[in-house]
């Protein structure tokens, strides 16, 4: 078991390491000079956007993704938004490393304020539930901060939505395919709409693509009207 101790020196090193990126990478961050730093993990450091106090960015420091890694966040972030709207920020881009530009990485996110009365109806365990009951290749840190309670009253997961592979216990890609048949049945009887069903469906299927590396890496980049068309839904 970890101790107080433990604990302390663990949150001192997390800090270190934090000062010891800015230091390296300030000249990437000069676009988010003006935003307010909200808050830290253990692999990226939130701020606030300067000109749109409603969104956050998380930038990366201890593990820089690829322009897939960050195309598959993105479309997982989507997928779970669209269907539990209470339990996960709406994602409005995820950036990959780029060697010419060699640029940060990161997503930019909606803002969760801090809310005091939990609402059962929106509770992180019926997201638990949905993925146990689909056998979904999705995994969630739900440890320490990454959960946290929204003025809705619902609990939000703020921490990456990583992919999971159950036999090696490894991360990205999954090993086993998405069950569409059984998603979109579930859907249905749940009572989605054709809509939130239309974005859910093409979102595993551009997942899938990209867990099985069947587009290349130019054209893992997000483009506009991707982001545009998220912020739509």
């Amino acid at each position: 078991m970890i101790n107080k101790r433990q604990k302390k020196e663990a949150k001192g090193e997390n800090k270190t390491k934090i000062q010891d990126w800015l230091d390296t990478n300030i000249d990437g961050l000069a676009t988010l000079h003006s935003g307010r730093d909200i808050g830290s993990g253990s692999e990226s450091i939130v701020f606030e956007r300067p000109n749109d106090t409603t969104k956050v960015e998380a930038i990366n420091f201890y593990h820089i993704e690829s322009p897939i890694e960050a195309k598959r966040i993105f479309y997982r972030h989507r997928l779970f938004n669209t269907l539990f709207p209470h339990n996960f920020p709406k994602i409005y881009a995820s950036q990959g490393w780029n060697s010419v530009k060699n640029n940060i990485t990161g997503t930019v996110r909606e803002k969760i304020e801090e809310g005091s009365v939990f609402d059962h109806d929106y509770s992180f365990g019926k997201v638990q539930q949905f993925v146990k009951q689909l056998d979904l290749p999705i995994a969630f840190d739900t440890l320490g901060a990454n959960i946290r309670v929204g003025v809705d009253g619902g609990q939000y997961y703020l921490d990456k939505i990583e992919g999971y592979k159950p036999i090696f216990k490894q991360w990205d890609p999954p090993t086993k395919d998405w069950d569409k048949q059984a998603v979109e049945a579930y859907l249905k009887a749940n009572k989605y709409t054709p809509d939130q069903i239309e974005i859910a469906m093409k979102s595993i299927d551009r997942i899938e693509k990209l867990d099985k590396d069947e587009i290349t890496e130019k054209d893992a980049q997000i483009t506009k009207s991707e982001v545009l068309d998220s912020q739509a839904s």
